[in-house]
């Protein structure tokens, strides 16, 4: 990011909150106010005393539901817990007040951001979980492990298949985040099984997505087997009933997390040892909790795949790919939002008013020239000729780039084009791109807008993913069968 969101994380008066009719926090509670939203300015590097003169201790941390997340207004995860800790033992035992020496202050990141951004000066710590690798020794200095031994544990849906041993694994298909070090390792595995006479397994990288997008993608059933650290496994397993952990089935051990600085930074580095000694034992029901509220929420993802849903979607492409080509639109993107609005029901009503797969208005039809918007085909042409008009009318920018476009586009179809728009401006107000959604306008979205909007582009992102994933691994066995079958 060429300058990243600073959240400045304060307690902010329950009065307030009363005031508007939300909830009031609980004592201690955190929230992100509007007046904490900064930018991260320049570079800047040093230890610990040039962190003290600055008032500000910058963490790099990706946004997401283990590490650092909103929900309802309240910041969770584990990497927040531990970093407010350190504030706290860096301030003399005090929450941070405007009188404090040093506040923290987090900077959403993407992963594969976090050490590039660290070395550049945009961060002091990188929190995420990190595995220490000899890779990352050669370029960044780590704290001392606040957990040791872990290991890399396949994860599957409950109700799949047995794993009980890496042996199981012949013949199954695995994902993972694309760059993840552990594809290295299962590709060691799938050699051992074919080296005993057995299937190996295929790996499929999964590119911009996380571990718990990954994880979330299994418990509801749109894919079989992930491999994760053992200790994030146990905390989604916690949250999320339809997730196994087959512990039995160990890719990789002996892996220690911890946190990482920059070299000139050893007096950081000691409070950061000092840190994961008292919290090396720490439990994280309270964040698996939390994850667990979140996805019980009824907009959660849901299973795209599933036999029903697969039979309304091959019932219903024609309609979907007569839109998609005369609007400019991948078919499977169509299909994938028509999922996250109605679950592929034509008959599907709104108490607003709004109809049929893509919940369209009867008037926004008519205004778009489809008078009657009840049939299945009328109405996947209006949906997609609303997502064409807001595409080419608002996100037109050279700037923009075309997935986040896409993005945005389906944002606007939510919350409407002028709320974006508006996102858009504060995202660049407050130092983020406001030509990038994940990561930048998505933030600003969480914080003035809520949950529903990010979900929901990230659910149809998630589901569109998904088909091309199954698309491509059901071409793959096609081509596969076709060639052994012979001329």
């Amino acid at each position: 990011m060429a300058c990243a969101l600073a959240l400045a994380v304060q307690a902010v008066d329950a009065s307030a909150a009363e005031a508007k009719g939300a909830p009031s926090a609980p004592a201690g509670a955190r929230r992100i106010g509007a007046s904490l939203l900064d930018a991260a300015g320049e570079p800047a590097f040093g230890d610990l005393p040039e962190i003290r003169a600055r008032g500000s201790l910058r963490v790099l941390v990706p946004y997401g539901l283990t590490t650092f997340y909103l929900h309802g207004g309240e910041v969770r995860g584990v990497e927040y817990d531990a970093m407010i800790e350190l504030e706290r033992r860096l301030n003399g035992g005090k929450q941070s007040t405007r009188k404090a020496r040093l506040r923290v202050v987090f900077i959403p990141t993407p992963f594969d951001r976090l050490l590039p951004d660290l070395l550049a000066g945009k961060g002091d710590v990188a929190a995420s979980l990190l595995t220490v690798t000899e890779e990352r020794q050669a370029i960044v200095d780590f704290s001392r492990p606040y957990l040791k031994d872990v290991a890399s544990v396949v994860v599957s849906r409950t109700g799949s298949p047995p794993v009980n041993s890496t042996r199981d694994l012949a013949g199954r298909v695995l994902h993972v985040p694309g760059g993840s070090s552990t594809v290295s390792a299962l590709r060691e595995v799938s050699a051992a099984l074919e080296a005993q006479g057995l299937d190996g397994l295929e790996v499929v990288e999964v590119p911009g997505v996380t571990w718990e997008d990954v994880l979330q993608m299994v418990g509801s059933g749109m894919l079989d087997h992930t491999v994760t650290d053992d200790k994030l496994a146990a905390l989604w397993a916690m949250a999320l009933p339809s997730l196994r952990v087959d512990a039995g089935a160990r890719i990789r051990e002996g892996s220690d997390l911890a946190w990482a600085v920059r070299r000139e930074s050893p007096q950081l580095r000691a409070a950061l040892d000092d840190l994961a000694t008292h919290r090396a034992d720490r439990k994280h029901s309270g964040v698996a909790e939390s994850i667990r509220r979140y996805l019980r929420d009824p907009k959660r993802l849901r299973n795209a795949l599933s036999p029903g849903a697969t039979e309304k979607r091959k019932n219903l492409r024609p309609f979907f790919m007569e839109a998609g080509d005369r609007y400019g639109l991948d078919w499977l993107f169509l299909a994938a939002q028509a999922f996250q609005e109605s679950g592929l029901d034509p008959d599907a009503r709104n108490p607003s008013g709004a109809v049929g797969l893509f919940q369209v208005k009867p008037e926004t039809g008519a205004w778009l020239g489809f008078p009657d918007v009840t049939g299945a085909r009328e109405n996947a042409m209006a949906g997609a000729a609303y997502m064409a008009l807001l595409r080419n009318k608002y996100f037109d920018d050279e700037g923009i780039e075309m997935a986040d476009r896409l993005h945005f586009t389906l944002a606007a179809y939510n919350a409407g084009p002028g709320r974006v728009s508006g996102l858009r401006k504060k995202a660049r107000t407050a130092g983020l791109d406001p030509n990038r959604w994940f990561d930048h306008v998505e933030v600003v979205a969480l914080k003035e807008i809520g949950q529903e909007t990010p979900r929901y582009v990230a659910n149809v992102v998630r589901y569109y993913l998904a088909y091309r994933l199954a698309t491509e691994i059901a071409e793959r066995k096609a081509r596969a069968k076709s060639g052994a079958a012979g001329p």
